[in-house]
């Protein structure tokens, strides 16, 4: 997705679904943000609390409850989070297989996968994530910006183009999906909560749009009711 969509909120909403709902053992590389951070993200999400309030201090004393509960609640959860910001594919699927063969993830996530490639090393990248999908025998959810910017066309919506190399991710991948918020683009309050995920890649299911809400202040999307 473009910058400010919300690509780590949602890669944090899956893997807090998987952890707490589904009480899954789950790891996640985070290539950008540290492991404090990623943790006290799927805090505020889980607890439902301002990200901001919390951090500043001004958290109502009527919410601190619920933070402790949710502190409680992620206490008994399997997450395992690798900040190593310099982690090179080979190295990638190193700690992969060890989290598997140590805690038996059943999910895992690499936030901002664009930051591990160098020039000439995409399509080796994407092909390893590939490989280490099938033997680990997990689903690998990557995230990665978009090299060109919808803004100069009059739909805004990504297209798959948009991501770089997006011949080597397209061969790859089972499941592409480009995340939309229109908010971004229109700055109309009516849209502030309107977010889509487009499936425009399913191996083996339809493509289409899903549409989810994104609630800004704890930094999650949820399912439309």
């Amino acid at each position: 997705g473009s910058p400010g969509m919300g690509k780590t909120a949602l890669a944090l909403t899956i893997l807090r679904h998987a952890a707490v709902v589904e009480k899954l053992p789950v790891g996640i590389f985070s290539l950008d943000l540290n492991s404090t951070h990623i943790a006290f993200r799927i805090l505020c999400m889980d607890a439902k609390v301002d990200t901001h309030l919390v951090r500043t201090g001004n958290l109502p004393k009527s919410q601190w409850k619920a933070l402790s509960s949710s502190i409680a609640t992620l206490a008994e959860t399997s997450i395992f989070i690798d900040d190593v910001k310099s982690l090179s594919p080979l190295k990638m699927k190193h700690n992969a297989i060890r989290l598997k063969a140590e805690h038996d993830i059943k999910l895992l996530i690499i936030d901002n996968n664009q930051t591990t490639q160098k020039q000439g090393t995409q399509h080796l990248t994407y092909h390893l994530l590939k490989q280490m999908a099938v033997e680990l025998d997990i689903p690998i959810v990557v995230t990665s910006p978009l090299a060109r910017e919808p803004e100069e066309r009059k739909n805004k919506r990504p297209l798959i183009n948009d991501f770089h190399h997006a011949v080597e991710i397209e061969e790859s991948a089972d499941v592409i999906m480009l995340l939309y918020r229109p908010w971004i683009d229109t700055l109309d309050e009516a849209d502030r909560e309107l977010a889509e995920v487009i499936i425009a890649k399913s191996r083996n299911g339809p493509t289409g749009i899903v549409n989810l809400r994104f609630i800004n202040k704890y930094a999650v999307f949820e399912n439309v009711i």
